[in-house]
């Protein structure tokens, strides 16, 4: 059950593996890392919803335009 919360804490397959099964692993210091590459995974997805607004709104202004003509 508890492999289940980390999935759903996005923690991958093998920092689960860690967690689980190597009782000197650094428990903490895996889950921080898996943190901070979440993090990092957001400000990627935020950078390409930013760039796909950025197209939705070029092509909006282009279909506008072709409509006056």
């Amino acid at each position: 059950m508890v492999s289940i919360e980390y999935r759903g804490a996005g923690i991958r397959i093998a920092e689960i593996r860690a967690l689980l099964d190597d009782c000197y692993v650094n428990r903490l210091e895996v889950m921080n890392g898996a943190l901070e590459r979440l993090l990092r995974e957001k400000n990627e997805v935020d950078r390409q919803i930013r760039n796909l607004k950025e197209l939705i709104a070029t092509e909006e202004n282009f279909a506008h335009r072709n409509l006056e003509k």
